[in-house]
C-alpha cells in the first residue's frame, strides 16, 4: 500500500507541497554535519526531489551524493543534484553501495511497522560509519493518520530500534519545532549514530 501511495499521484502531491526552505534545510543538515568526521560520501534513502542533497552540497562541494526516490517526478529533479541516482525504494534490492553516512528525513515515519526491518537494514548495510534520521519521535508505537488516510504514517523510537537491533552508539539528537522563529520545520527528532 505504502509504495503504490507514494511512487504515484499522491507522491507527485507531496512533492509539490513541500515548502520547507532552503534555509531550514541547510540548519538542519549544518547540524547533522557538525556532529560527524571526514564524511565524503552521503546516502539519502527518499531523497525526494533531491533538496536536502543540494543544502548538504553547499556545505561540501566535493562530497559525493547519492539519492534513493521511489517516485517517478521526484527522481527525476533529484537526479540532477546527486552524482548518483537510484529509482526505487529503500526497501528494495538496488545495489547502492557504501557511504560514509546513510541518512533518511521523514521516510521511516511512512514505511509499515512489518516492513520496517528491511528499511533499518538497508540504512546499515548501506552505512561504513553513520546512519542518521529525521524522523516523528514516539516512545511508543503508534499510527497517525495522514490526509485522513489512515496505516500511511507511524511514530516510534525508529532509533533505539536501530541502536538494539546493530551495535551502533548515540552520537547526538535534536529536536526541531514547527514555531522556530528563525528556522521553523516539522517537529522531528533527529539521531545522529555511528557504528561501533
Amino acid at each position: 500500500m505504502q509504495v503504490e501511495h507514494w511512487s504515484g499521484p499522491e507522491g507527485d502531491a507531496y512533492t509539490e507541497r513541500q515548502t520547507l526552505s532552503m534555509d531550514a534545510r541547510k540548519d538542519l543538515c549544518g547540524r547533522i554535519l557538525r556532529k560527524v568526521n571526514s564524511v565524503h560520501g552521503i546516502i539519502e534513502f527518499g531523497a525526494n526531489d533531491g533538496s536536502n542533497l543540494k543544502a548538504i552540497r553547499s556545505f561540501g562541494p566535493s562530497t559525493i551524493l547519492a539519492g534513493v526516490e521511489i517516485n517517478d517526478a521526484a527522481y527525476d529533479r533529484m537526479k540532477v543534484v546527486a552524482d548518483f541516482a537510484f529509482h526505487g525504494s529503500m526497501l528494495d534490492d538496488l545495489g547502492v553501495g557504501k557511504w560514509d553516512m546513510s541518512m533518511t528525513r521523514g521516510v521511516l515515519i511512512h514505511i509499515a511497522p512489518e516492513d520496517l526491518p528491511k528499511a533499518y537494514e538497508a540504512l546499515h548495510q548501506s552505512s561504513m560509519r553513520y546512519i542518521c534520521i529525521t524522523e516523528y519521535y514516539s516512545p511508543k508505537p503508534r499510527m497517525i493518520p495522514y490526509r485522513g488516510k489512515e496505516n500511511l504514517m507511524w511514530a516510534r523510537d525508529f532509533a533505539g530500534e536501530l541502536m538494539d537491533r546493530y551495535p551502533l552508539k548515540l552520537v547526538d539528537c535534536f529536536f526541531t519545532y514547527h514555531r522556530d522563529p528563525v528556522f521553523p520545520q516539522d517537529d522531528v527528532t533527529t539521531f545522529v549514530m555511528e557504528r561501533k
